[in-house]
């Protein structure tokens, strides 16, 4: 195998010198005189790496022995068959090169000083080449057996890298490596800048986004800082501030609802900063003074008689309203607070029962019938009594698994409607879009 490459090696050369060659003579029988052209320098530059690569491969074959056989050169001899393919691809664009000449020198006035940049752009190949025998042989060109050259633009092109694509988790699209990033989770997944910073924005304005994450793994703010501008960086942060408080306080002034931090539940009052009106800490109502008593507020009691009406609950951390969707009585809310939804205590610390049977039951019909495993009536419910008792242990769906549902839909997480696909979580059977699980759920 080693004499096949030294062979391929010196047909390589052999076919850039004969390039080189060809280009030469078509210059001289031109009759140019003159200053040196920019074809001129750059033959020259040419030249020099040529003898360069004639000492390496001499090097390298000195180097080699034919009892000690190199056992992964099987990459390398494709290499060097894709390097003699590019060989009769760089003389036809040196022919090519060489009848316009005269064309952009009219129009340029570029001096000798450009022509690295010309010769780099011309004859890539015996950059490569020599870019690949100094990774074979683990050595630097500065500490090889020919010297110390100069630094060259062949091998400054050598070792610049194409750029590939990659696929967005989230649209789909495929985009440049260099225009995504890769958050932290366990799969690496590749986000497009657009999706990456459509995510924080979001997540600035939707607490359930907050923070920002993909399949549980948080994803840092300085991975999509540079992406944001300076105002949607300080709207996040200030967001951020507020989504990390568990018991908040906001402006009794329903127009400003500014957050103003977390509360103590002391009776004392609190200015805004946005409109100077003052909330009482302890209620959350305007401020009554001292010696005033602590009441609900009027948009705290229209909440009330709407959570009445609605069979909703009101949370005593932020006051949002929420809605028990499965059958336990154990709430948490996006502020982080954990309550009773029958009395709105804070968790095991009131008497309720921990369960409505009903909804845990209904609950249960819906995830037998969403697996549509079919079977005679008796066997279904007995299907439907062991999930039941199953969301008694734990109705918390992880959402860890799921699986490809072809056709339209709508999320059941963010309500939007897909007119290709859903997901399904193989845990409690719910339809959610591709954002929603890898982002909210």
């Amino acid at each position: 195998m080693d004499d096949l490459d030294q062979g391929m090696l010196a047909l390589v050369a052999a076919l850039h010198r004969a390039d080189l060659e060809e280009l030469r003579n078509s210059e001289k029988s031109k009759g140019r005189s003159g200053a040196r052209s920019d074809e001129e320098v750059a033959f020259a530059l040419y030249e020099e790496e040529l003898a360069e690569l004639d000492e390496l491969f001499a090097d390298r074959h000195l180097a080699l022995k034919p009892d000690t056989p190199v056992r992964s050169d099987g990459p390398i001899v494709a290499e060097l068959a894709q390097a003699k393919r590019e060989a009769a691809e760089d003389c036809a664009l040196g022919s090519e090169v060489s009848r316009g000449s005269s064309n952009s020198r009219a129009g340029s006035t570029a001096s000798s000083s450009r022509s690295p940049s010309v010769s780099s752009t011309r004859f890539p190949v015996a950059s490569l080449i020599a870019s690949f025998f100094r990774t074979l042989r683990g050595t630097s060109t500065s500490a090889s057996s020919y010297g110390t050259p100069s630094p060259s633009p062949f091998r400054q092109q050598a070792h610049s890298k194409p750029v590939g694509q990659v696929q967005c988790t989230i649209c789909g699209d495929r985009v440049r490596e260099d225009r995504s990033v890769v958050v932290p989770c366990a799969h690496s997944h590749h986000y497009c800048n657009g999706c990456a910073k459509n995510l924080f924005i979001l997540a600035s304005r939707d607490e359930s986004l907050f923070p920002p994450r993909c399949d549980g793994a948080e994803i840092p703010f300085t991975l999509v800082r540079h992406l944001l501008t300076p105002d949607e960086r300080s709207a996040f942060q200030r967001k951020a501030t507020e989504f990390i408080t568990v018991n908040r306080l906001y402006c009794s002034n329903a127009p400003c609802s500014e957050f103003l931090g977390a509360t103590s539940e002391s009776k004392k009052a609190v200015k805004c900063n946005s409109c100077a009106h003052q909330t009482c800490e302890a209620c959350k109502a305007s401020w009554h003074g001292l010696f005033g008593a602590c009441a609900k507020g009027a948009d705290a009691e229209v909440a009330d008689a709407l959570a009445r009406d609605y069979g909703y609950q009101s949370c005593p951390g932020c006051h949002h309203l929420v809605e028990l969707a499965v059958g336990c009585f154990h709430m948490t809310c996006l502020c982080r607070k954990e309550f009773c939804y029958v009395c709105s205590e804070t968790w095991k610390n009131c008497e309720c029962p921990q369960w409505d049977e009903d909804m845990l039951v209904q609950a249960a019909q819906r995830r037998v019938r969403l697996e549509d495993a079919g079977g005679p009536p008796r066997a279904i419910a007995e299907r439907v009594q062991r999930v039941v008792e199953e969301l008694r242990v734990n109705h918390e769906c992880t959402h860890r698994s799921w699986s490809y549902r072809p056709g339209g839909g709508q999320c059941e997480s963010c309500s939007y409607y897909l007119p290709s696909y859903l997901l399904r979580c193989r845990g409690c059977q719910m339809l959610a879009c591709v954002r929603c699980q890898r982002n909210r759920l």
